[in-house]
């Protein structure tokens, strides 16, 4: 296994008081294994994932019970440990490759920059080799003249790919993947996770992929967690999210999209909008949205997980498939 959670929780003190954006959030990732993780703007996916990389502002309050990578306690590590794990053991892609990168410095000057951290002492000699076979590897043609590219001078899919081979400089044993493929037309999509897909056999790493398309999470995932309200509601195999959901949020990610709909019908979109994390709702986060709520869902200030073979879900009255 290469990173157990158990019970994270995230919460802010502001000025109107403390919210919870993330809390008990238990998962496992294997070696080698793509981690599919789902959910609405502001369920807590790019939260957590900035917890994992040690990113959050210092007014973060962070607990769990269990917070370890690659056998290492991610709580008990200070800024100069972290510096050794960021990059050389776990890679990020951000979702928006022209704000990630500098506009001022070209993909040389960035990517050379990146191998230098990542690997401290390496020969000058080396670097440059080094990040021409790195261009190469991600898919980027004459690598040579797009080293001296400024990041504007880049189409979306190329500054991708440049952020990519950033990402891997390190050798990373996981790569997180932050919307990497959000700012990009279907046909550049479907060829950053081809991409992604290629590098994590070849390098043998894990990844964590997020996204809010549960059709892109589905191409590229071995499993896929569904994030609402900044808990874990649904989890499990790839099959079993996409074609045995259990879930009423599940259902109604999968029929949001489209193609999900007969010709005559309107596009579907679920009711409501995610609570406020400031004055949650008590019993189940998604009750006040759900179609097949009943009083106990409202009531139930716990509510249960339901785990059948691994998949699991939160929910007092599932969809029977």
């Amino acid at each position: 296994m290469l990173l157990s959670v158990k019970n994270l929780s995230i919460s802010f003190e502001t000025d109107s008081g403390r919210f919870e954006a993330v809390r008990n959030l238990s998962f496992q990732l294997d070696k080698n294994q793509v981690l599919g993780v789902v959910g609405e703007s502001g369920c807590g996916k790019s939260i957590t994932n900035l917890a994992l990389m040690g990113l959050l502002p210092k007014e973060a309050i962070v607990t769990a019970d269990e917070l370890v990578f690659d056998g290492l306690n991610l709580l008990e590590l200070n800024e100069k440990k972290w510096s050794v794990i960021r990059g050389k053991k776990i890679g990020m892609i951000f979702q928006d490759p022209m704000s990630a990168l500098n506009p001022c410095f070209t993909v040389r000057y960035q990517l050379e920059e990146a191998i230098r951290n990542n690997h401290l002492g390496i020969p000058s000699d080396q670097i440059y080799p080094m990040a021409l076979d790195l261009l190469a590897m991600v898919g980027i043609p004459d690598p040579k003249s797009r080293m001296e590219c400024y990041p504007y001078e880049l189409s979306g899919g190329m500054a991708q790919r440049v952020m990519i081979a950033m990402a891997i400089s390190g050798h990373p044993k996981l790569l997180i993947a932050d919307e990497p493929t959000t700012a990009l037309d279907v046909t550049i999509q479907l060829q950053i996770l081809k991409l992604l897909k290629e590098i994590q056999q070849k390098n043998n790493m894990s990844i964590i992929f997020v996204s809010h398309d549960l059709n892109v999470i589905s191409k590229i995932s071995d499993k896929i967690q569904v994030m609402y309200a900044g808990e874990i509601i649904e989890t499990g195999s790839k099959e079993k999210i996409i074609k045995d959901y259990r879930h009423p949020y599940t259902n109604g990610l999968l029929h949001s999209l489209p193609g999900h709909q007969l010709h005559s019908e309107k596009l579907y979109s679920i009711p409501g909008i995610v609570p406020d994390l400031k004055n949650r709702p008590s019993g189940c986060q998604f009750a006040p949205r759900c179609q097949s709520a009943t009083n106990d869902c409202h009531q139930n200030e716990k509510i249960q997980i339901t785990n059948d073979n691994g998949h699991q879900w939160r929910c007092i009255n599932p969809l029977e498939r």
